[in-house]
C-alpha cells in the first residue's frame, strides 16, 4: 500500500503483504448452457414440449429454436407462480439421434448487484434452473417421455452476464460449436442437478400455463449512421422502440464492442441518465475473429432509437439494425383523419403501448419495465382500442391476487419485486385497479371472475380492505345499490369540502381537481353548469394547454365529451407549443413522453399521458356504444365533426365483429360509411349543419329539434327493405341545435341460433349500400353526387340513395353457421381465452392444452441448475429443479 500527495507522486509505501490469495470472482464466468440427448427408434407423429426455466430460457431442437417466443417465461410472482409455455415441436425431430438445448440467463428472478451498471432494483428470487418435459408420439402409436434430469448435461457458455436493467455481455470465443446438435462434443460437460423449485418446501411455487400472447420480434429496423463524437459511431434506427440492439460485425478476434442504447443523443453521444433510460447501462460483444458476425442479446432488451458503438477499430466494418419486441396481441382497431398532426398523435400512442406490451404492461421499457397499475386502468379504452387486451387482463388480475397483501392492499407496481416507497403504493388510483368499475362495462366479467378464483386459492375469505376489495358479482343488485350509494356519499363527502360556492371552483380551481369533480359529480345540486364554465375557461385561457397530470387526464376529457364541447379537445389536440401532445410531435418524438413536452429528460416511451387516443376513436371515428349496452350489443355511432376536419375514419374489434366507420365532410356533403358487426346493432348520428336529412327507407323520424349550424352540409344515407321500429335520440346540450332522425333498419331475416332473426347486410351510411354475398365480405360502395334525388335508384341493382341523419341498423350474416366455422377456423381456445390464429399451429408455434386436461403429467425428474453462486462458496455442478408438478391453467382457475 502507497500513498502521495499528488496523484503523480512521489509514493511512499506504507505496507506490504505476501502470499495472499486472489479473491475469487463474484460471478461465474458464464451463464449455463444444458442439453440432453435422445435417439428415437421410429418416425415421429406428434410431439410437444412443456418448458419453463428461470429466469430467461432459450430452448433449442437439434440446433433450431423450438418456436419465435422470445424471453421467456413472463414476469411473475417466481415464489408462488411460474408460466410454461408448450411448443409444438413435431418437425423440429428425426429418426435416430436428437438433442434438446436450453441456454439460460438471468432475467428478473436474479438482478445482480453490479457497482459499474445501472439497475432499478436488485434481488435474487431464483438462481437460473429449469424444468422440462418432451412428450413424442411416434408412428407406431409409442409415446416416448424426455424430462429434465441429472442425466442432463451442463456447462458454463458464452454470454458471461445478463442484466435485466444493465445489460448482456457475450464472448464469441467462448463458444462451443453444435453444442445442441447431436454431433456435439460434450465429453467434459457435467452433470445437472436436482433442485428444489422457487417458493419454499410448504408453499412450492405452481406451474401454471402461459396467459398472454407470447413475445415476438414483429419487425426489424435497419440503423442509419449518422453524426457521432470522436471515438464512437452513431446509428437512428428512425423511431423509439423496444427491443434488441443487433450487430453485424468484422473486426479481429478479441475486440470488444460496447453497445449503448438510448432514446436521445447529446453532444454526440447516447443520452443515458438516471431519470430517462437509466445509466450506465450498454451490452457488450467480443469477437471471435470470424469474418462477418452478427449477435443481439437474448436475455434482456431495452429501450432505444439510438445505439453509440465504442471500440471498433478503424479498419472494422459494422451494420447495426433493432429487433422490435412486443407481445403478438391481435390488433383492435385504429384510426386516421385528414390532419396529419392527429395522425401523428395517434402513432405517438399506439407506439408507446407497443414499445410496453411485454409480459406485463410495462411502464416504460428501459429504466423500471414495472407493471404499474395506474396506467392500467385509467388509459385502458385507448389500450383496448388499439390491441385485444383480454389475455394481459387474465394475467394482471392474477398477478393482483399473486400480490395482494393480508389485509387487503393492491401495491402500485405487480408483480412487485420490490416495495417502493411513497403515497403509491397505498393510493387507490394504483391499488385500486381490479374494481371493475375502472373498466368498461363488457371488460370485467372475466377478470373478475379471474380475481375472485384466485383470491379464493390463496386465502379465503378475500380481505376487503380499502384498495383491495373484489367487486361484488355482475347481476348483484344489492351489492351494486350498496357501492352507489357509497360513491354518492363520497362524492357529497367532497364537495362539502372542497367545492367554493362563492367562486365555483372545486379544489382551489385547479384543472385537475375541477375535472375529477365534474366527472364523479362532486358539485352540490344545481352548481355542474357552473362548474363546468369555470373548467372550460380555465382551459381556454391557458391557450387550450391542460394543467393537469395522468390521474385527472382521462376524467377532462369525458367530461368535456360529455357536455358536447368536443370542440375543446380537438383544440387540445391540435396545439403544437409545450405542453401537448402536438408538441412533441412536432419535435420529432415517435413515442409519447412521459412528461408533456416530451424531452428526453425523462422516459420518451410512456403511454400513461394516452388517455386522448380513446377520443379518436369513439370521437374522432365516432365507435362507441349506448350507455345500456353491455360488449358492444348497441354501438352507437356518433362522429364528431370539429375544426377543420375533413375526414377520418377508424375501426374497433369487438366480440361481435369489427366495427368501421369512415367519413368525409367536403364542398358542402357530409358522407359517414359504417360497417356494423353481425349479431348487433347501431345507433347512428349524423351532423346535420344546415342541410336537412332523411331516415332510410322503412324508418320514420322518431324524434326531432334544432341544431345551430357551423358549416352547410348534406348527410346522405341507405336504402332497406325491413319494418321498422322507434327509438330515443341522445339528449343534447341546449344551444347546440341538431335533428335527429332514426329507426330500425335489419336485413332480410333468416332463421338464427336460439331462436334469434339473423339478417344478411352489409352496413353502408353516407354512401350507397350494395347486398353482399352469402359470405358476408365487403362489397363494392358507390357514392352519388349532391343532387341526386331521395330516393332515386342508382345504376347499380339493389341501391338507393337516401339523406338520414340518425337511425338504427341491425346487420348480421346470411348464415349462423357461417360465422361459427369462421370462429372455428380462424380462433382456438387458448387457457380459456379466445385467441385469433392466423394459421393452424405449425412446428414452434404457441399451440393450447387441451381443455378436457385437468392437468399436466408430473415430470419424474424436475428443474435443471447450472451453478450462479460464486466459485468460492458453490458448486460448479449444473443442477436441477426438482419435485415440481405442471399446472394447466384449466386447473389453475
Amino acid at each position: 500500500m502507497q500513498s502521495a500527495d499528488s496523484a503523480s507522486g512521489p509514493f511512499t509505501t506504507l505496507a506490504q503483504a505476501d502470499g495472499q490469495q486472489r479473491p475469487q470472482p463474484y460471478l461465474p464466468a458464464g451463464l449455463p448452457l444444458l442439453t440432453d440427448d435422445f435417439t428415437l427408434r421410429a418416425k415421429v407423429r406428434s410431439a410437444r414440449l412443456y418448458l419453463s426455466g428461470l429466469g430467461i430460457y432459450d430452448a433449442t431442437l437439434n440446433g433450431k429454436p423450438v418456436g419465435d417466443a422470445v424471453l421467456e417465461p413472463a414476469n411473475t410472482n417466481y415464489a408462488q407462480r411460474v408460466q410454461y409455455a408448450t411448443c409444438d415441436v413435431t418437425d423440429r425431430l428425426w429418426t435416430g439421434a436428437n438433442t434438446i438445448g436450453v441456454a439460460l440467463g438471468n432475467g428478473m428472478s436474479n438482478v445482480v448487484s453490479t457497482a459499474d451498471r445501472y439497475r432499478k432494483l436488485y434481488g435474487n428470487m431464483s438462481d437460473p434452473k429449469l424444468i422440462a418435459r418432451l412428450e413424442v408420439t411416434l408412428a407406431d402409436g409409442s409415446v416416448r417421455t424426455v424430462t429434465s434430469g441429472d442425466d442432463w448435461r451442463a456447462t458454463l457458455g458464452p454470454t458471461t452476464s445478463s442484466n435485466w436493467y444493465g445489460g448482456e455481455d457475450y464472448d464469441a470465443r467462448r463458444e462451443i460449436p453444435h453444442w445442441d446438435e447431436p454431433s456435439g462434443d460434450r465429453p467434459r460437460w457435467e452433470r445437472a442437478v436436482a433442485v428444489p423449485g422457487p417458493g419454499t418446501a410448504q408453499n412450492p411455487a405452481r406451474l401454471s400455463a402461459r396467459e398472454t400472447e407470447p413475445i415476438k420480434v414483429v419487425e426489424t429496423l435497419t440503423g442509419k449512421e449518422v453524426d457521432g463524437a470522436e471515438n464512437s459511431r452513431v446509428f437512428d434506427l428512425g423511431c423509439n422502440i423496444a427491443g434488441w440492439p443487433e450487430i453485424t460485425v468484422s473486426a479481429a478476434a478479441g475486440t470488444e464492442i460496447r453497445v449503448y442504447p438510448a432514446e436521445s443523443l447529446k453532444d454526440g453521444h447516447a443520452f443515458q441518465s438516471i431519470s430517462n433510460v437509466g445509466a450506465p447501462l450498454w451490452d457488450s460483444y467480443t469477437t471471435r475473429g470470424a469474418r462477418s458476425e452478427t449477435w443481439h442479446p437474448r436475455f434482456g432488451y431495452h429501450g432505444l432509437r439510438y445505439l453509440e458503438l465504442k471500440g471498433l477499430p478503424e479498419d472494422a466494418t459494422v451494420t447495426v439494425r433493432g429487433k422490435v419486441l412486443r407481445t403478438d396481441n391481435t390488433s383492435a382497431g385504429d384510426f386516421s383523419s385528414s390532419d396529419p398532426l392527429l395522425n401523428g398523435i395517434h402513432s405517438l400512442i399506439r407506439r408507446a403501448i407497443q414499445g410496453n406490451m411485454m409480459s406485463v404492461l410495462t411502464d416504460c421499457p428501459s429504466r423500471e419495465k414495472l407493471g404499474w397499475l395506474e396506467q392500467d386502468q385509467l388509459v385502458f379504452p385507448a389500450l383496448a382500442a388499439n390491441y385485444d387486451m383480454r389475455s394481459y387482463l387474465r394475467k394482471i388480475v392474477g398477478d393482483m391476487a399473486d400480490a395482494q397483501t393480508q389485509d387487503g392492499l393492491i401495491p402500485s407496481t405487480v408483480p412487485e419485486y420490490t416495495s417502493l416507497p411513497g403515497a403509491y403504493r397505498n393510493d387507490s388510483n394504483w391499488g385500486g385497479c381490479p374494481d371493475a368499475a375502472s373498466w368498461p362495462r363488457p371488460v370485467p366479467r372475466a377478470p373478475c371472475s379471474r380475481y375472485r378464483t384466485a383470491r379464493s386459492r390463496e386465502r379465503s375469505p378475500a380481505p376487503t380492505a380499502t384498495g383491495g376489495s373484489s367487486t361484488p358479482s355482475p347481476g348483484s343488485r344489492a351489492a351494486a345499490d350498496a357501492y352507489r350509494a357509497k360513491a354518492d356519499a363520497s362524492a357529497t363527502a367532497l364537495a362539502a369540502k372542497y367545492y367554493d360556492s362563492a367562486t365555483g371552483t372545486f379544489g382551489g380551481g385547479g384543472q385537475g381537481a375541477e375535472a375529477l369533480a365534474l366527472d364523479m359529480g362532486a358539485y352540490p345540486a344545481g352548481e355542474k353548469d357552473r362548474l363546468l364554465s369555470h373548467f372550460t375557461t380555465a382551459v381556454k385561457d391557458a391557450g387550450y394547454h391542460l394543467l393537469l397530470g395522468e390521474i385527472s387526464l382521462p376524467a377532462a376529457f369525458r367530461v368535456l365529451s360529455t357536455a358536447d364541447r368536443d370542440d375543446i379537445v380537438h383544440e387540445i389536440a391540435t396545439q403544437t407549443t409545450s405542453p401537448s401532445y402536438g408538441y412533441q410531435v412536432r419535435t420529432g418524438n415517435t413515442t409519447l413522453g412521459e412528461s408533456w413536452d416530451g424531452g428526453p429528460g425523462q422516459s420518451q416511451n410512456h403511454f400513461m399521458l394516452g388517455a386522448i387516443d380513446s377520443w379518436f376513436t369513439t370521437r374522432g371515428a365516432g365507435i362507441g356504444q349506448t350507455p345500456e349496452s353491455v360488449g358492444y350489443a348497441k354501438l352507437l355511432i356518433d362522429p364528431a365533426v370539429e375544426g377543420d376536419m375533413t375526414s377520418a375514419s377508424g375501426s374497433y374489434r369487438m366480440p361481435y365483429g369489427v366495427a368501421r366507420t369512415d367519413w368525409t365532410h367536403d364542398a358542402g356533403l357530409f358522407r359517414l360509411t359504417v360497417d356494423v358487426p353481425a349479431g348487433s346493432t347501431a345507433e347512428v348520428h349524423v351532423p346535420l349543419f344546415d342541410g336537412r336529412a332523411e331516415a332510410p327507407a322503412g324508418a320514420r323520424v322518431a324524434t326531432a329539434g334544432p341544431r345551430r349550424c357551423t358549416k352547410s352540409a348534406r348527410a346522405v344515407g341507405t336504402s332497406a327493405r325491413s319494418p321498422h321500429s322507434a327509438t330515443r335520440a341522445r339528449p343534447r346540450t341546449p344551444g347546440r341545435q341538431h335533428t335527429a332522425h332514426h329507426g330500425v333498419l335489419p336485413g332480410p331475416a333468416v332463421p338464427g341460433p336460439r331462436g334469434r332473426e339473423v339478417a344478411d347486410a352489409h352496413v353502408v351510411v353516407g354512401v350507397v349500400l350494395r347486398r353482399l354475398g352469402r359470405r358476408g365480405h365487403g362489397g363494392e360502395v358507390h357514392q352519388h353526387p349532391v343532387g341526386t334525388p331521395p330516393g332515386r335508384r342508382s345504376r347499380r341493382r339493389g341501391t338507393r340513395v337516401h339523406r338520414a341523419y340518425k337511425f338504427l341498423l341491425r346487420p348480421t350474416v346470411r348464415q349462423a353457421a357461417a360465422l361459427g366455422e369462421m370462429l372455428r377456423d380462424h380462433c382456438s381456445l387458448y387457457n380459456g381465452a379466445l385467441v385469433r390464429h392466423e394459421a393452424p399451429p405449425i412446428a414452434g408455434s404457441m399451440t393450447p392444452w387441451p381443455r378436457s386436461a385437468t392437468s399436466l403429467p408430473t415430470p419424474t425428474s424436475g428443474w435443471s441448475r447450472a451453478i450462479s453462486k460464486p466459485a468460492s462458496t458453490r458448486s460448479r455442478t449444473p443442477r436441477l429443479w426438482s419435485g415440481c408438478a405442471f399446472e394447466s391453467e384449466t386447473s389453475a382457475s
